[in-house]
């Protein structure tokens, strides 16, 4: 005698998919509706030290102060070095840079991110630069990333923050003004791999 075959009935798959749980919401939104959170980005700024009360030059001999915030290329001159900001001014000065490395995610970045993307893209933004293309499709600062995230999709893009800006020049000791090699620095490097943490939603 032959089994008969059980024929599914609809509106049984019917009652099972009511009882499933939805899918959870698309954490991606457009970069144009993304504002960075202050305390995030701060701290990944702000962990190799805080807040540096006076002018001083930073690992690539560059004129800086407060939480990083650039005066000039090239070292601070001896006038400098004696100028001592006050906490509203760093604090003014470092809302404004956040305020303008938002603007350049936002113009270069084509596709929708996480929360924590735009946040550590920021961050990256605005210790790097935005950057540029170059002569030859060399890409300077922020550059490389945002590339990579318009052509292959933020998820893809992640690794290339741990290698981006992580060099340093190294000055002639004789002649601050004259570069004469780059280096990797060990600070940014840990500095990458907190932006890293936070672009992929791991950080604590």
């Amino acid at each position: 005698m032959a089994t008969p075959r059980l024929t599914p009935n609809p509106q049984d798959a019917h009652a099972t998919n009511q009882h499933a749980a939805p899918p959870p919401p698309d954490p991606h939104r457009p970069v144009a509706e993304l504002s960075a959170r202050p305390a995030i980005v701060q701290q990944m700024i702000g962990a190799e030290g805080g807040f540096v009360d006076h002018y001083y030059n930073d690992q690539g001999g560059n004129c800086t102060f407060g939480a990083g915030s650039l005066v000039h290329m090239g070292p601070c001159s001896q006038a400098e070095m004696q100028q001592r900001p006050t906490p509203e001014q760093m604090q003014q000065r470092l809302a404004e840079d956040l305020r303008t490395a938002e603007d350049f995610v936002r113009r270069r970045v084509q596709r929708p991110l996480t929360q924590e993307q735009f946040d550590a893209l920021v961050s990256l933004t605005y210790n790097a630069g935005p950057g540029a293309h170059l002569r030859g499709g060399h890409a300077t600062g922020a550059q490389p990333v945002y590339d990579a995230i318009n052509q292959n999709g933020p998820e893809a893009a992640g690794q290339l923050i741990l290698t981006t800006a992580i060099h340093v020049a190294v000055r002639d000791p004789h002649n601050p003004n004259r570069i004469v090699g780059h280096t990797i620095s060990r600070g940014l490097q840990n500095r990458r791999q907190r932006e890293f943490a936070v672009y992929q939603g791991s950080a604590h």
